[in-house]
């Protein structure tokens, strides 16, 4: 039989460092996880990827700020921006454009960068599709 021992350094926590700005620890649907500072949203956010919408069974349930999630508002949800920042969601192949306020967390589906509300999406003409390239940019943060 071997016995090896380890010294107390090798169960020691892993040198931190500083994390950038927007990253979230890997519990996303918490709040206080989130690093960005709201003065910083409105100078910096700028992102163009793929957006789809939830709504259906997440209807009436509670949302990230502890209030009831509406398909029928104009809202979204967000791993990193601050709840209540208010963006503008852009459909980059027909143009359409709204502005949403982010209540929630997510999206947790791989690669996408905003899941919007049925409403929302609905207005961008994408609710058929399920998803759409989109640009968001941050407007104000609150």
């Amino acid at each position: 039989m071997i016995v090896a021992t380890l010294g107390a350094s090798a169960f020691a926590p892993a040198a931190t460092h500083s994390a950038p700005k927007y990253s979230i620890a890997k519990s996303i649907p918490h709040a206080e996880n989130v690093e960005t500072t709201a003065s910083q949203v409105s100078a910096r956010y700028d992102v163009n990827g793929t957006a789809s919408w939830y709504g259906g069974s997440f209807h009436g349930r509670l949302d990230a700020r502890g209030e009831r999630f509406d398909e029928n508002a104009m809202t979204a949800a967000h791993r990193t921006l601050p709840l209540n920042s208010l963006v503008e969601v852009t459909n980059l192949e027909n143009g359409r454009h709204v502005q949403v306020r982010i209540t929630d967390r997510g999206p947790y589906a791989h690669r996408r960068v905003i899941d919007l509300s049925r409403a929302a999406a609905d207005a961008l003409g994408y609710v058929d599709d399920g998803v759409a390239r989109v640009n968001v940019r941050a407007i104000a943060a609150q």
